[in-house]
């Protein structure tokens, strides 16, 4: 992660949420292989994508494999972008890979129903949220956990 060291002095703690947990024979698990990407994070399998749902506006956003081929071989949708930014980063193929995540800051000690401090909802597979929008985010959120 880019600002890695920006979130550690503010004392973040970051988290991740996916919806299956593949393995394919002898190889470490999508989970187990996160892991040894970020170690300290806790990792939440949410199967029912209660998440997705919740970033998403209270319904799951999932592109098509044809939506998703169109806007690849068009050469300036996003989709082609975050492809292109994402050249060279490990990662795996494994799963259907459609559903659309996203990203919520919350501050230590958020209350049941409290609103985030920030929310990025994936308009388009890859989309990140503004890295400096989210280093804002998380000193908001250690400011209000004060």
């Amino acid at each position: 992660m880019a600002r890695k060291g920006d979130l550690d002095a503010l004392g973040v703690s970051l988290s991740c949420t996916v919806k299956e947990d593949l393995k394919e024979g002898e190889e470490a698990s999508e989970i187990e292989a996160f892991r040894a990407y970020w170690p300290s994070a806790p990792i939440y399998l949410d199967e029912e994508m209660n998440f997705y749902r919740a970033v998403g506006g209270g319904e799951k956003t999932q592109s098509s494999l044809a939506t998703f081929l169109l806007k690849l071989m068009n050469p300036w949708s996003q989709v082609k972008k975050n492809m292109k930014r994402a050249e060279g980063v490990d990662g795996n193929l494994k799963g259907e890979g459609f559903i659309h995540g996203g990203v919520y800051v919350v501050k230590k000690g958020a209350l049941k129903g409290e609103e985030p401090v920030y929310a990025h909802h994936e308009a388009e597979i890859g989309d990140h949220p503004p890295t400096d929008d989210l280093v804002e985010a998380c000193k908001r959120a250690a400011d209000a956990s004060k």
